[in-house]
């Protein structure tokens, strides 16, 4: 992941990252301070992902739901870089998830932003998301991703659970829980859909890095700078 180490070297101040779970991006302290938030407290984090060695979770600092809330209302804060790593393709509302969490960024300062790479995940199956899908879940408001969503995720990842009407309900429950992959894009798509927002919000802002899953094997990463 040496595309992330070389954008990390470029964050300074007080940053957030936002749904670290069990895997905080490694910054140098002696130039960073970072809070943390999620959408759940620990202790429910460690019950939905049992697999994870509990020992590995982050304490959030925040507890929020970016798709509901800004940033800047959930934190009552500002920060000079804000993390934002495997995130959206998680989220019902992606577009207003990007505006709930831009404002919240100070002037110059960077947000770092990835989603991963359908071809290099257990996404490979799936359909991409379009960027009209987008639009429409922002136009009609959307709060909570509909079953068909995850649906979708089962057939593509866990097609046994189909077995059963008892198996397919919990297991529709489970990865709603747990917020598995809602969206999938590739590179490409992802960065077609992220200019496309920045243009149609009138975002002021530069690219300052950015890696595709051709390079590093797992991602789309970019990081903007707040101009």
């Amino acid at each position: 992941m040496e595309h992330r180490t070389a954008a990390y070297s470029l964050l300074s101040g007080c940053g957030l990252e936002i749904g670290a779970l069990n895997c905080p991006a490694v910054l140098d302290k002696a130039k960073c301070t970072v809070k943390y938030l999620d959408i759940h407290d620990m202790d429910v984090s460690k019950k939905l992902f049992c697999e994870v060695d509990p020992a590995l979770f982050v304490k959030p600092d925040f507890i929020g739901d970016i798709n509901i809330n800004p940033v800047s209302e959930i934190t009552n804060e500002d920060f000079d870089f804000i993390i934002l790593n495997h995130v959206l393709e998680h989220v019902a509302n992606p577009i207003r998830v990007f505006l709930h969490v831009w404002p919240a960024i100070n002037k110059n300062g960077l947000l770092v932003l990835s989603v991963p790479d359908k071809d290099y995940t257990f996404d490979k199956d799936r359909q991409l998301t379009k960027f009209e899908h987008l639009l429409a879940d922002y136009y009609l408001e959307v709060n909570e991703a509909a079953d068909d969503h995850y649906t979708d995720f089962l057939i593509a990842v866990h097609p046994e659970t189909f077995q059963t009407k008892e198996a397919f309900l919990s297991a529709v429950r489970n990865v709603r829980n747990r917020n598995e992959h809602v969206h999938v894009w590739n590179s490409t798509t992802f960065k077609e859909h992220l200019l496309k927002i920045i243009d149609m919000f009138s975002i002021g802002t530069e690219i300052v890095l950015e890696s595709a899953a051709a390079a590093n094997k797992i991602e789309y990463f970019v990081v903007l700078r707040k101009i």
